[in-house]
């Protein structure tokens, strides 16, 4: 009886799971998530602003919005194209049945069509002197202006 109380505490701290799993961190990090997530969420009502108060605010000049204009669509044709290559490396690859390939370039070109959504994004509000936008509206410009 002496001797399985001495094993079970034995086996008990060689074998603790918990501490390998680092609980106590994964417990402080959701608690650290938790919190920050109620502190963005409960910052009161969203400031909408034109396009004339955030140049003001910012103040911009026509020529640096002609150049940002000239940047953004610059940018954002790059990371088109290399989306586009991207997705064409992706079809390749599934053809030729590639699976690891094909799982690396879909996170590959969701990133660079992340990338330019934001500049063409951009690039759209500034065009129209419009903020708060969305993403229909992105669509609209994109099949208006193509």
């Amino acid at each position: 009886m002496f001797g399985l109380k001495r094993f079970r505490r034995y086996v008990g701290r060689t074998f603790n799971v918990s501490e390998w799993l680092s609980v106590g961190l994964l417990r402080s990090g959701y608690r650290t998530i938790k919190i920050l997530y109620r502190d963005i969420g409960g910052q009161g009502e969203r400031v909408i602003e034109t396009f004339q108060e955030a140049k003001d605010r910012l103040q911009l000049t026509e020529t640096q919005i002609q150049n940002r204009l000239v940047h953004y669509k610059k940018t954002s044709g790059v990371y088109g194209c290399l989306f586009m290559a991207s997705l064409v490396y992706l079809m390749v690859m599934s053809k030729k049945g590639q699976w690891l390939f094909m799982a690396s370039s879909v996170s590959y070109s969701l990133m660079l069509f992340a990338l330019f959504f934001r500049e063409s994004f951009w690039y759209m509000q500034m065009k129209q002197r419009k903020l708060g936008l969305g993403f229909s509206d992105w669509i609209s410009f994109w099949v208006r202006s193509g």
